[in-house]
């Protein structure tokens, strides 16, 4: 696949003791790839987290791998800091919800090429989706169990899971201040 970069290392002293410092340059254009445009339920049902993403993949990068093992990606989005280099993180959109599935059962993908081996996170996205069953609330909960496979908000998760369901553990997001 065209695209990504050369590493560039460089000897440095560090308290006293040479270092190899790497610098990785990054394009801008290289934190999207898009091979057609999700439409906004798309975007709300079939969207993935990935996490702990080398600096090396781009998004087109990324694009071609998820395709060849899961099929029916639309685009692919790299997380950047304030700078717009990468922090290791993304978003890949699914046209299909057997490929979101699929995605998401994997939980994780081994990427081994001639310049990267790394083992990248697959997780549901949960960043404003809406509730499955009420369609009303913002859902911060993700049910990876067959028989639901949903998302819920914290309302509907306690119905839902309150007979038969009760060892169902809902995957939700971090944030930053959590432990």
């Amino acid at each position: 696949i065209e695209g990504g970069c050369e590493t560039f290392n460089f000897p440095i002293i560090y308290k006293g003791k040479t270092k190899q410092l790497q610098v990785i340059p990054w394009l801008t254009s290289d934190s999207f790839y898009k091979f057609a445009e999700p439409t906004e339920m798309q975007r709300a049902k079939f969207t993935v987290f990935i996490g702990a993403l080398h600096g090396r993949l781009h998004a087109k990068a990324v694009a071609y791998i998820f395709n060849t093992m899961f099929g029916s990606v639309m685009s692919v989005t790299i997380d950047t800091d304030r700078h717009k280099y990468p922090t290791g993180s993304g978003r890949i959109t699914f046209s299909s919800r057997e490929s979101y599935t699929n995605a998401i059962v994997a939980n994780f993908v081994q990427i081994d090429s001639k310049k990267i081996s790394k083992k990248i996170q697959i997780e549901p996205c949960i960043d404003g989706q809406k509730c499955c069953s009420c369609q009303q609330d913002e859902a911060p909960n993700f049910c990876k169990e067959e028989q639901c496979f949903e998302y819920f908000c914290n309302s509907c998760w306690q119905k839902h899971h309150k007979f038969g369901r009760v060892t169902h553990v809902p995957i939700r997001r971090k944030n930053r201040f959590e432990l």
